[in-house]
């Protein structure tokens, strides 16, 4: 105990005490003093002792039972004091054996350069390190209640921060479900509990601008920006690019197009490879050009009216165009004569509207006596109202097919609204046709697209579709299919076909199902296009999946009978309609089940693929090549990429163009249109089993694999990716080696290889390799002749080589480490992948990949190290450590 201790323990008696103390000294200096004079005798001084003594012991008697009563120990404390004895002597114990096996380990290693890793693990500290560090820690009230702060600190912080998280996912969920405000509000109350939590900011920045909150949401991005930069010191983190993309949405709704455009670079700076970044800062370069160009166009008609708009509206628009005919600024200005007549008959459609309910009966007093009927007078009325509509609609629609500045001002000067207001007028129903060829010529500008749509334009024309009259349903079906070019507009298009107006009424979809099957050539193409690109909505497919022909039979069955025609044009729309239908999985099941759908599917394939036996090279068409061609191939590919002064990473992939010149001229080929349709349609399809085995029964496998020609990328991606869902069923096993199949595919993926694959070539490349990777991977672990025949052949060089110069798709790389893991299970194979240095590739994908890819790596390590040259090649990479992680030693 130090000095502090004693002083704080030492107590001064109390004045009692005191005195008795001093009645006692003087007892004893009277008994001494009687003592020496005779005046006590001895005897008297034993007696007075005696009593003395008997009180003490009568004190001690009564203070023992208090001084000598202790509290009794609990059995339950006895319990966990000797589960805790216990504890110790086990850990104790544990460690003792942890040294010996250090100890043993240590004594039985021979002295090696290479670094010992599993002595590290195997090594135990000492407990005097943890004896220094409990002797060094202050033991005082003041640390003690130091670290009850710090740990009510910490209790409250974590506390903040799972409120935080809690509150994070509820507004997630909220916002999923578009109820942005309750979303908000739980965003508020986890930045009341932690106001740095990046993540927060940035959601609440994101359901701001759906509230439109775009200067709220602007400060929240900010606050985002500034925490990763100063307090997080992250500003490459991944929220910063997020919010950038926020901050520019918000700024692009606010008409600051300069620093939205700013932190849109900013953000690819961040990400270059994010596609959507980019697709948002070229949209918004076009929405400047578009502002721009509305300007221009205003600026004009400013200039151009003076002094002409005191003329009458008609006579200015004919003054106007015999002046300056084929003028941008005339055509403008004749433009807008002609919409002030489209108001003023919108105008006078309203007032007939109005009193069309006081029209249904005669007046009283004038049934019966000759006069005209007030009805009869509205309908006369109406009559004159959509001859004139008519009348100058065919003088717009020239005017808007000619110029893009007279779109623009179309949409300026409230024209689409006008339009759009006159098709929900049926007093002129046989004008319909002119106005919605109007829309139409209108709408081959996106941002009058976009206009129209918000106006109900696609309601009002998937309501048309059902009319009687054959021309009005022809110009509703293509001013619904121009809608669709424009994402936004194709939202409300969907909407518009999937909706009834009654529930014993067919919706829209039925009607265009229905048009197929009897309208007209023309009308058909459109249809199958309309339908084409609304077929990937969810609300349209669920409307197709229950659609029905007179018959009974799915209206699917019209678009399989359209893939036989004669017209290669029809084969191309619906190739490409049942594969966006294909999406569904009813619908998938319907078309799985006819036998005639997938053999029409696999009749487009097999025509492409003669087409192009006879205009290709006989190596790319012919029988697959022998495996001394395709190593030879392999080969020279490789002093081909090896001499190549940059190697490109494969570019973003693209669904729509290709750019090489060769892609180009076959894109101008129908045949080769439709079975790049017929393809996707094929490949979706074989989501069901029984398309698979329907496929295979067929012998589409040899079909399908005289596609795998290096000429066309894009048609060879979607062959392998066919080729490689074929491969799940057994049934195609012994087909893929039967047919050439297989090395018609090796003979494929030896071209990706090639230094000469660039552009969005590439990217389709790199599926290429991913479907073959697959299919090799499926067939070496469940068919054997496979095994052997990939093993022996130039399959294992190809794989190996996919390995080295890896694969923008990383399953791919996952797939190839499982395949030969699968080939290193045979004994034969094992001196063949030592030849080829298999273990290199390997365990760089390995240390460069994580997950499955790295597992599937590591095992395949695993079991080459049973050859005796690949387990010392495995030694000196230091791979040990990374095999032990997954395969026990």
């Amino acid at each position: 105990m130090t000095s502090v201790d004693a002083r704080a323990s030492y107590q001064l008696p109390v004045s009692g005490e005191v005195e008795d103390f001093t009645d006692q000294v003087d007892e004893a200096c009277r008994l001494i003093a009687g003592l020496q004079t005779g005046d006590v005798s001895l005897d008297e001084f034993d007696r007075r002792e005696a009593a003395r003594l008997r009180q003490l012991d009568a004190k001690r008697t009564r203070e023992q039972p208090q001084a000598s009563s202790q509290p009794e120990i609990d059995p339950d404390r006895q319990r966990q004091l000797k589960n805790k004895i216990a504890e110790l002597q086990e850990n104790l114990r544990k460690k003792e054996a942890a040294r010996h096996r250090y100890n043993t380990h240590v004594s039985q290693q021979s002295s090696c350069h290479t670094t010992d890793y599993t002595k590290w693990s195997l090594f135990t500290p000492n407990d005097e390190e943890d004896d220094l560090v409990n002797s060094l820690t202050p033991n005082n009230p003041q640390m003690k209640a130091m670290e009850a702060d710090i740990d009510a600190r910490h209790a409250r912080m974590v506390s903040q921060r799972q409120l935080a998280e809690r509150q994070r996912v509820a507004g997630n969920a909220l916002y999923s479900q578009g109820q942005f405000t309750a979303a908000f509000q739980c965003y508020e109350t986890g930045l009341d509990a932690e106001r740095h939590n990046m993540a927060l900011h940035s959601n609440a920045a994101q359901v701001l601008i759906k509230m439109g909150c775009y200067v709220q949401a602007i400060e929240h991005c900010d606050k985002v920006l500034h925490l990763a930069e100063f307090l997080h010191n992250r500003p490459t983190d991944p929220l910063c690019a997020k919010a950038l993309w926020r901050r520019a949405a918000a700024r692009k709704e606010l008409k600051h197009f300069s620093e939205a455009s700013s932190d849109l670079q900013l953000a690819l700076k961040l990400e270059p490879n994010n596609k959507a970044f980019a697709k948002e800062l070229d949209q918004l370069e076009l929405d400047v050009a578009e502002l721009r160009k509305q300007r221009a166009v205003l600026r004009q008609l400013a200039g151009s009216n003076r002094g002409r708009s005191s003329l009458p509206v008609m006579e200015a628009a004919r003054h106007l165009s015999a002046e300056q005919p084929g003028h941008c600024t005339a055509s403008a200005e004749l433009l807008v004569g002609f919409l002030e007549l489209i108001k003023e008959l919108l105008d006078a459609a309203r007032r007939v509207d109005d009193v069309s309910g006081e029209m249904d009966k005669p007046p009283l007093g004038l049934a019966g006596k000759g006069l005209p009927v007030p009805a009869l007078q509205g309908r006369r009325q109406g009559s004159d109202l959509a001859e004139r509509v008519n009348s100058v609609c065919t003088r717009m629609i020239q005017t808007l097919h000619t110029s893009d500045d007279c779109r623009v001002c179309l949409r300026e000067h409230a024209g689409i609204d006008a339009l759009c207001a006159l098709l929900t007028k049926d007093i002129i129903s046989s004008a319909y046709p002119a106005l919605l060829e109007t829309l139409t010529a209108a709408c081959q500008n996106d941002y009058n697209c976009k206009a129209a749509a918000k106006q109900g334009a696609a309601g009002s024309a998937a309501m048309l579709l059902s009319s009687g009259c054959v021309e009005t349903v022809h110009a509703a079906a293509v001013l619904l299919y121009t809608l669709t070019t424009q994402p936004e507009a194709r939202l409300g298009v969907g909407k518009a076909l999937a909706m009834t107006a009654s529930p014993h009424k067919a919706s829209a979809v039925d009607q265009l199902f229905k048009l197929l099957s009897s309208s007209a050539p023309d009308s058909k193409a459109v249809v199958l296009s309309l339908l084409g690109n609304t077929a990937t909505l969810p609300q349209v497919l669920q409307a197709a999946s229950t659609s029905t022909r007179a018959d009974g039979q799915p209206a699917v069955v019209t678009v399989i009978q359209m893939l036989s025609g004669k017209k290669m044009d029809f084969r191309v729309k619906a190739a490409t309609l049942l594969g966006n239908l294909c999406h569904d999985s009813s619908i998938r099941a319907q078309v799985a089940s006819s036998r005639a759908a997938v053999a029409s599917i696999l009749a487009v394939l097999s025509h492409h693929a003669s087409e192009q036996q006879r205009t290709s090279l006989p190596l790319e068409s012919d029988a697959p090549t022998s495996s001394a061609t395709q190593q030879h191939s392999l080969q020279q590919a490789s002093r081909n990429r090896d001499a190549s002064l940059s190697h490109s990473s494969p570019a973003p992939q693209s669904n729509l163009h290709v750019n090489s010149v060769a892609s180009n001229d076959r894109g101008n080929s129908a045949s080769r249109d439709a079975a790049l349709a017929a393809a996707t349609a094929l490949q979706n399809l074989l989501l069901d089993k029984r398309a698979q085995l329907m496929v295979c029964d067929l012998q589409g496998i040899a079909t399908v694999s005289k596609l795998l020609v290096p000429s066309d990328w894009l048609l060879a991606a979607r062959a392998a990716g066919i080729l490689a869902r074929l491969a799940q069923q057994s049934a195609a096993h012994a087909q893929m080696l039967t047919t050439g199949a297989l090395d018609r595919l090796l003979h494929l993926l030896s071209a990706t290889f090639s230094a000469q694959v660039a552009g969005d070539d590439a990217a389709w490349s790199a599926q290429v390799q991913d479907s073959a990777s697959r299919l090799m991977a499926v067939l070496t672990a469940a068919f054997p002749p496979a095994v052997m025949h990939i093993g022996t052949g130039v399959g294992v060089s190809l794989l190996l080589q996919l390995l080295r110069d890896g694969c923008s798709i990383s399953t791919a790389l996952g797939n190839a480490s499982l395949c030969i893991g699968d080939l290193a299970k045979q004994p034969e194979l094992l001196p063949i992948l030592s030849r080829h240095d298999a273990v290199a590739p390997l365990l760089d994908v390995a240390f460069r990949c994580n997950g499955v890819t790295q597992k599937n790596a590591a095992i395949a390590v695993a079991r080459l190290a049973q050859d005796k040259a690949c387990m010392q090649r495995v030694r000196d990479l230091h791979g040990l450590d990374i095999i032990y992680q997954y395969v026990k030693p």
